[in-house]
């Protein structure tokens, strides 16, 4: 990927925007099932609810391919046998038959020809630079807020740390929950751009700086939460 990048990462997803896929996606799916189902595990607001999530710089749909695979597989998960033989493929939680579908709203500048393509439903043609600027819409929920915000294989990209900082500071306001996928630690986020970094593992919060990926293949999972929605 670096060389692609050589000219540019706009230019190099101006090019590739319709055709884009993420190389990743063998490691970044079960990554992302093993998130989903911490984070219901410990979500109380979402499992009563429902589940409202932004798959914000979406590419082709690889996360909102994989909150539907991991929705669908909950809400078959009726018996004993077939959880016991999904879960030890994919990490994936019951999900009762009467709850809402998950409402997902995809963004990215580039891609959204691939995602369309992928998903069958448009996503918004919005940049960093909008988010910044609060042009992502509110979520369906009765307060507006979204429960969760995944970014993956983006987030990293954006090198300018005031640009980073006010993308941050403007999910924060949005969004009570962050998820950052990609290939390494980057970037690391400041308290005061508006998330706590949260241990995946015990599910609590931890001090700035101190490690809390969750790996699997090279492809690092990261949980913040807002600090406007503790």
């Amino acid at each position: 990927m670096r060389a692609n990048y050589a000219q540019g990462v706009d230019v190099y997803y101006q090019k590739s925007g319709s055709t884009y896929r993420n190389l990743h996606f063998h490691a970044l799916r079960p990554l992302t099932m093993d998130c989903l189902s911490r984070f219901w595990d410990h979500d109380e607001k979402t499992r009563n609810c429902g589940f409202h999530i932004v798959d914000l710089a979406c590419g082709s749909g690889e996360i909102t391919q994989v909150v539907r695979e991991w929705e669908s597989l909950g809400k078959k998960v009726l018996s004993e046998g077939v959880a016991s033989r999904t879960k030890r493929k994919l990490s994936v939680r019951e999900i009762p038959s009467n709850f809402p579908p998950i409402q997902i709203v995809a963004a990215d500048p580039y891609t959204g020809e691939a995602y369309k393509n992928n998903v069958g439903v448009p996503c918004f043609n919005l940049n960093f630079q909008d988010i910044a600027d609060g042009k992502l819409p509110p979520s369906e929920g009765e307060d507006g807020i979204y429960d969760l915000v995944i970014c993956s294989f983006a987030l990293h990209l954006l090198t300018d740390p005031s640009k980073l900082f006010a993308t941050c500071y403007a999910l924060a306001a949005q969004c009570r929950w962050l998820l950052i996928v990609g290939p390494h630690k980057q970037p690391v986020l400041k308290p005061e751009w508006g998330w706590i970094p949260w241990n995946i593992e015990t599910w609590l919060p931890l001090d700035y700086g101190v490690n809390h990926d969750h790996v699997i293949e090279r492809v690092h999972g990261r949980f913040f939460q807002s600090i406007n929605f503790l």
